[in-house]
């Protein structure tokens, strides 16, 4: 063999030579072993609620198991709260509806007198016709107040 001659090797020609026909050709999906089915194992679920500020006994008593003393402290902490609320919260909602009626009369003055002054200036079917709507939101609101009792 001379220096240019490209060298032939027997061997390569067969590696990249097409596949024998007799063998079958086998898939890469093949050769990964095939995974059973997994048996039917059934679906268990296990939920549970309570209505109330506070948790049955049993659950609390389970607060306890992993902390302990945190049952009295999540009873004492809604002892404290419901306190609380009695004392401010019902204090605020009465003061609400006297607010609202305060609020109201503030705004119906200024709206009487807005159209009164709209009536010196000369404007007087305006002036009268916002006295009129001014006083009709007024009663509006009066008797579907009573009408909620």
């Amino acid at each position: 063999m001379t220096g240019n001659q490209p060298q032939s090797d027997e061997g390569a020609s067969e590696r990249s030579s097409s596949p024998n026909p007799e063998q079958p050709i086998q898939r890469q999906s093949d050769a990964v072993p095939q995974q059973r089915p997994l048996e039917s194992v059934p679906d268990i679920r296990v939920s549970a609620s309570f209505e109330g500020p506070l948790p049955p006994p049993t659950i609390l008593g389970g607060y306890n198991d992993i902390v302990p003393g945190l049952a009295e402290s999540i009873s004492e902490n809604w002892l404290k709260e419901s306190e609380f609320r009695r004392r401010h919260l019902t204090v605020t909602e009465a003061e609400i509806p006297k607010r609202g009626q305060t609020y109201g009369l503030v705004i119906t003055i200024l709206a009487i007198g807005v159209c009164g002054y709209a009536v010196h200036l000369g404007h007087t079917g305006w002036g009268i016709a916002g006295m009129m709507g001014a006083l009709a939101t007024v009663v509006t609101v009066m008797m579907w107040g009573r009408s909620e009792r």
